[in-house]
């Protein structure tokens, strides 16, 4: 099955394969992600996760992947420009019973049971590439098998999306992002989010939808001092740490917050040497479904139980 989305970047697309793969599971189902493992420094195959032992950094395989097989445990994770080759070798290898394909929508090489298409319900309609974000028209949601408004709330661009998506599809969904609690980046210990309210924090992330990730965090009641975007995929160096610690010493903040994603480019080598002055924590969310969760689970079921 595949999860893809028609625009560029930050529709939320890695935490509904998460969301996917776990539910899969729970059906009792073993279960590949296979992704080209966008902005890697590797050619070829790359095995990230065998379900079991996690393989390389983000430069190996890409933050999506990296941050997929540190969040599912039991799940395959194989990135590879031939999207066909890794499929198979899953299958072969690992003996999988379900394959998701990580932004799949456009590669039309591998015939899938499910299309599922990742739509940010607060995203401003926009032109197609190269003018604006969009990588085909809406009327391509008519090969989908079902579309996910995520992000929703009943705001106007919200209500104006989902309009035209039920143009081209009849299987709508909606769901949000909730903060589910907080990781120390260096101890991985877990922590209540209840750590934030009222106290000064610098912020940062290099994803496709920053404001998304700034809304999470004063949404938790934390006194947010300072909040720096960056790139999406951006890979973190000296300088960027230093440049962080620099807004927590002159704002006097306690604690520092990023995601998941930017953890997974954030390197232990380059973290280590800042330890004492960034007191870093990742932000780690659920994917809700709002709207339409029997109708996945129905598809789901339907689709073992050929």
């Amino acid at each position: 099955m595949s999860v893809g989305n028609i625009s560029v970047g930050g529709t939320g697309k890695t935490p509904h394969v998460e969301y996917l793969a776990r539910l899969c599971q729970k059906l009792g189902k073993k279960v590949a992600v296979v992704s080209r493992g966008y902005k890697r420094k590797t050619k070829g195959m790359f095995v990230v996760s065998d379900g079991e032992t996690i393989f390389g950094n983000a430069s190996d395989c890409g933050d999506e992947p990296l941050q997929l097989a540190r969040a599912i445990s039991g799940t395959v994770i194989i990135v590879d420009e031939n999207r066909v080759r890794a499929a198979e070798y899953a299958q072969k290898n690992f003996f999988v019973e379900v394959i998701i394909l990580d932004d799949g929508f456009q590669h039309r090489k591998i015939e899938r049971s499910m299309d599922i298409v990742i739509i940010d319900a607060q995203q401003q309609d926009s032109m197609i590439l190269p003018a604006g974000r969009r990588r085909e028209p809406w009327r391509s949601l008519k090969r989908s098998d079902a579309v996910i408004l995520s992000r929703w709330l009943p705001s106007d661009i919200a209500k104006e999306n989902e309009t035209k998506v039920r143009q081209y599809s009849s299987t709508v969904l909606k769901t949000k992002f909730e903060p589910k609690h907080l990781r120390n980046f260096r101890t991985n210990e877990t922590l209540d989010l209840k750590m934030l309210v009222n106290e000064p924090v610098v912020a940062f992330c290099g994803i496709g939808s920053p404001r998304s990730f700034q809304e999470i965090i004063i949404a938790a009641k934390a006194n947010v001092q300072a909040f720096l975007a960056y790139a999406d995929h951006h890979y973190y160096s000296e300088r960027d740490c230093e440049e962080i610690i620099r807004r927590v010493t002159e704002t006097h903040s306690k604690y520092v917050v990023t995601t998941e994603k930017d953890a997974a480019r954030l390197t232990e080598a380059i973290y280590a040497n800042h330890t004492a002055r960034m007191p870093l924590f990742v932000l780690e969310i659920d994917t809700q479904i709002l709207e339409g969760e029997e109708i996945l689970h129905s598809a789901l079921n339907k689709l073992f139980t050929k």
